[in-house]
């Protein structure tokens, strides 16, 4: 029983150290005329996450053919969208991001979505007045810290919910288990008294038939010493 609460409990401490998984969508853009840039931002970033070896890409190639399949539309795609489309592809985050231009100023805002949350789990702002090589220098930090920040968070509560599970198994199982002693220690006291009703039955029977047979020869004696009397007289 308590090998079985241990194996359990072992258990959470090697269900984690697997990579997480995460994709990363085209990025929207407001006062960039040349799209090809952002694609290109958006393309190096990713380069850079796929470098740094944390999390396991699921690049543009693998992805869209999946959703193509499936029918999903990226334009317009909420929270909500980019959750149902990190569960269909089977990874743990979504990235989406806006980048924006003023004058000579950009603004890149990248979201992390938590599919096993279902909500928008971190935002994060990149700043620059030197270019869009300056936030892919940037970018990619910045968003393997919120990763880790998440990843961190998600493998809490992860553990936390195993750690709950396991403790209320080993309950129940111990329960079972004193149940099941206790039913034993009952059929064994059910046993030991039939077993004592059937003795006492048995000596019963014994001790009336012995008290017949007295008696039986008590009148016997009698009469027969009722017999040498008459006889005598």
């Amino acid at each position: 029983m308590i090998y079985r609460i241990t194996s359990l409990l072992l258990l959470i401490g090697l269900s984690s150290g697997q990579a997480i998984k995460i994709t990363m969508f085209d990025y929207t853009s407001k006062g960039i005329k040349n799209t090809n840039s952002v694609k290109f931002l958006r393309n190096a970033i990713e380069k850079e996450l796929i470098k740094a070896k944390k999390y396991k890409v699921k690049q543009k190639d693998v992805v869209v053919p999946i959703l193509e399949k499936e029918g999903f539309q990226l334009i317009g795609c909420d929270t909500e969208c980019f959750v149902n489309i990190g569960s269909l592809i089977g990874v743990g985050f979504v990235i989406s991001g806006n980048v924006q231009k003023f004058v000579n100023h950009y603004n890149l805002r990248i979201k992390i979505h938590d599919i096993s949350s279902r909500q928008l789990a971190d935002e994060c702002i990149v700043k620059s007045n030197e270019g869009l090589d300056d936030l892919i220098v940037q970018a990619p930090l910045k968003i393997i810290n919120s990763l880790d920040k998440e990843a961190a968070r998600v493998a809490l509560e992860k553990k936390a919910a195993e750690a709950k599970a396991a403790v209320e198994l080993a309950a129940k199982l111990t329960s079972e288990e004193a149940a099941r002693v206790a039913a034993e220690k009952k059929a064994a006291e059910a046993k030991a008294a039939a077993e004592l009703a059937a003795k006492l039955a048995t000596e019963s029977i014994f001790i009336s038939a012995r008290t017949t047979a007295e008696l039986t020869a008590e009148l016997a004696a009698e009469e027969a010493a009722q017999l040498v009397g008459e006889e005598k007289t």
